[in-house]
């Protein structure tokens, strides 16, 4: 992973971050104040990185992600992904009821946070997100922390859904 952040311009994407880099999220009863680990029970409970959580990265970081999608897989200093990865990522493999799909890793055309745009993009549970709108090329990274110093009444959607609307 290292090397990819590398290639993307990027040098602290990781899922072992330094604890005094990381801002808290939770504070959970078994585990106390969550700083420098994965914040999702699931991925916590896995001891390990888990693909669907736990990436840390400063908004540098996840923007060059972002323009790397955009760009079908070509970081600032070379290719990152490859162009099947890329199509992988921003293809639907399945669809939801609700009418967005899933790429692999990505949420495709998910208008109740991404708007009415052709965007890929993922979205945290921490507040995190990111998308990228494939047909103008504009992308945006919104770093929040809903959960800090509790879950409690914290829903980020309008802000997410107000922010994404100008990617497009």
């Amino acid at each position: 992973m290292a090397d990819a952040a590398a290639a993307m311009g990027a040098a602290t994407l990781t899922w072992d971050p330094s604890t005094t880099r990381a801002v808290a999220t939770e504070v959970q009863p078994h585990r106390g104040l969550v700083r420098g680990e994965v914040h999702d029970e699931l991925a916590h409970a896995l001891a390990r990185p888990a693909g669907h959580a736990g990436l840390f990265g400063t908004v540098h970081d996840v923007a060059a992600l972002a323009r790397t999608i955009r760009d079908g897989g070509q970081g600032a200093q070379g290719p990152v992904l490859s162009a099947e990865s890329v199509r992988l990522m921003v293809t639907p493999v399945v669809t939801a009821a609700a009418g967005f799909g899933q790429g692999v890793g990505l949420r495709v055309r998910d208008s109740a946070w991404m708007g009415e745009g052709s965007a890929v993009g993922h979205s945290g549970f921490t507040g995190t997100a990111f998308a990228v709108d494939l047909d103008s090329g504009g992308w945006g990274v919104l770093l929040t922390n809903r959960v800090h110093p509790s879950r409690e009444g914290a829903d980020v959607t309008p802000a997410r859904r107000d922010f994404f609307r100008t990617i497009g």
